[in-house]
């Protein structure tokens, strides 16, 4: 199985060095989607792709699907993935970058933006610190079609339910006996 392509729509290949984001399509996109006429089928997409140079397309292929295909997808906010292979760095966002962005854009940036993520299709804005955004990569989870829900009325998703039970979990205790192993002294 090639990782660097996902097959979508039946008969398309697309290079994931091309791929910025992906995303389950949410309820409002496909109320646009109907809107366009009768001749779109808006129920048959599940998941949205954006590229580099702000193309997006909607595909009929879950992140299940696109999974199964051998690519491993970091997600980096609610229910937004990128392809961990294709991420070069990530940041912590300042209050420079915020005030900057504020400047090019005439308004502020988000508050829960916390780290950006270059990918090779472009930058994406992550909710999550750049510490974490790493661990996702080191760990990168098949992602589920559908969140599952925390009991509060809010969607958790895998990787939130995976990081709440990572930092829950008791530490081990190491006995005297088991010390760490030292590299040998060079001399």
């Amino acid at each position: 199985m090639n990782h660097d392509y996902i097959t979508i729509n039946d008969n398309e290949f697309v290079h994931l060095s091309t791929v910025k984001r992906l995303r389950m399509v949410t309820a409002r996109e496909r109320e646009e989607l109907a809107g366009l006429g009768e001749h779109v089928d808006a129920q048959r997409f599940n998941t949205r792709v954006d590229y580099a140079g702000g193309k997006k397309s909607y595909v009929p292929e879950t992140l299940a699907d696109i999974t199964a295909q051998g690519v491993k997808l970091v997600e980096v906010d609610h229910g937004a993935f990128v392809p961990a292979q294709h991420i070069g760095r990530v940041r912590n966002l300042t209050e420079q970058d915020r005030t900057r962005f504020e400047q090019r854009n005439g308004r502020p940036l988000r508050s829960d933006f916390k780290a950006e993520i270059e990918t090779r299709a472009g930058k994406v804005l992550s909710t999550l610190d750049g510490a974490a955004v790493m661990q996702r990569i080191s760990r990168a989870q098949h992602p589920i079609n559908a969140p599952a829900h925390n009991g509060n009325g809010q969607n958790q998703s895998m990787a939130q339910k995976r990081d709440a039970a990572m930092s829950n979990a008791k530490p081990r205790s190491r006995s005297a006996g088991r010390e760490p192993a030292r590299e040998p002294e060079v001399r």
